[in-house]
């Protein structure tokens, strides 16, 4: 674990070869979002943690919130007041799927600025001082700035990436489905939007099928919008839910070794003496205390009053001395999902 005493902080200038903090502009979203645009390359930032690329994000929420319209009026009244229960279940689903969802986006992976190192040296330096861990100026706007963050010490368990443009927090990888890197503080976010979205899909799944079967000994085959419905509730749900399916299983088979995918894949999955800690105190260090169990599978964040060093005390760099030039890991940045 990378340490730096107080009592030999140096306080002198910036050294020559530092690339300068980013600049960047405060502008508005749809004329009523707050948002920052970085100077060099334009990329917009939402709540100063999430790129704004909206597209994934918003199909996602709009088919979620069609289906959960669509079968709220025509599957589950097809099964009078217990249809009205299942609604109610499908809402809660749904909602709960929602607020995960968005939080994973929002809160972000944690971050630390790319000119992390030289604050811990020079903490007093107004460069650094004015501006907190999720400032825009620690976004990484050039290359310089890349390269100059891969040649310093970096924080226990974060990498540099470049598709989150800092250093990422206890690193699992680029998420497709939320556009937004997933690491220390929204892996538990994306968990529970994966499991309560699979929930959800599994709900109208049963529902649906069970229209089918009925229709068909019945009545046989029918064209008619309800019964066809069903079937593309059906088709699109198995997609969606295996999906979800597999990644909160895939979370969860991780977190019971105490590492995540892209450690695995950094240490070749020799990662039991670097991170497992046991099972009770790996998933605590990713949903939070065991005293407060059922607010795991809660839309609530377990660090919400506690500063990234805060977070991440006691763990261990990814980088000693035999491995700290090996730039590979801080490019193998993304695992898409």
């Amino acid at each position: 674990m990378i340490s730096l005493r107080n009592d030999i902080i140096c306080q002198g200038p910036v050294p020559k070869d530092f690339p300068g903090v980013s600049k960047y502009s405060k502008i508005r979203v749809c004329g009523c979002i707050p948002a920052v645009k970085m100077t060099n390359t334009n990329h917009i930032y939402l709540c100063k943690r999430w790129r704004f690329r909206p597209l994934v994000p918003v199909s996602i929420i709009l088919v979620t919130v069609f289906f959960f319209v669509m079968t709220s009026i025509f599957l589950f009244p097809y099964y009078g007041f217990e249809g009205k229960i299942a609604n109610g279940v499908s809402a809660l689903l749904f909602l709960l799927f929602l607020t995960s969802y968005l939080q994973t986006i929002c809160i972000g992976a944690g971050f630390y600025p790319f000119y992390w190192y030289q604050k811990q040296l020079e903490p007093n330096n107004e460069l650094f001082s004015n501006h907190d861990d999720n400032s825009p100026s620690g976004i990484i706007t050039t290359e310089e700035q890349y390269n100059w963050a891969k040649s310093k010490p970096r924080p226990p368990r974060s990498v540099i990436s470049r598709e989150a443009e800092r250093i990422v927090l206890m690193p699992d990888h680029f998420c497709g489905v939320s556009s937004s890197y997933i690491g220390k503080r929204n892996l538990k976010f994306f968990t529970v939007f994966n499991l309560y979205a699979a929930l959800f899909c599994g709900l109208l799944i049963s529902y649906s099928l069970r229209l089918i079967i009925v229709q068909i000994r019945d009545h046989g085959w029918v064209w008619k919008f309800h019964f066809l419905f069903a079937f593309v509730t059906i088709i699109v749900g198995l997609q969606l839910g295996g999906m979800a399916l597999m990644f909160f299983g895939n979370v969860c088979y991780n977190t019971v070794g105490g590492a995540t995918t892209l450690e695995k894949s950094m240490f070749f999955g020799n990662t039991k003496e670097r991170f497992d800690r046991g099972v009770k105190k790996n998933f605590e260090i990713i949903f939070g205390s065991w005293w407060c169990l059922p607010c795991w599978i809660c839309p609530i964040g377990p660090f919400w009053c506690k500063t990234n060093d805060e977070i991440m005390e006691g763990e261990k760099s990814y980088y000693d001395d035999a491995l700290f030039n090996q730039t590979e890991f801080t490019d193998q940045n993304t695992i898409s999902v």
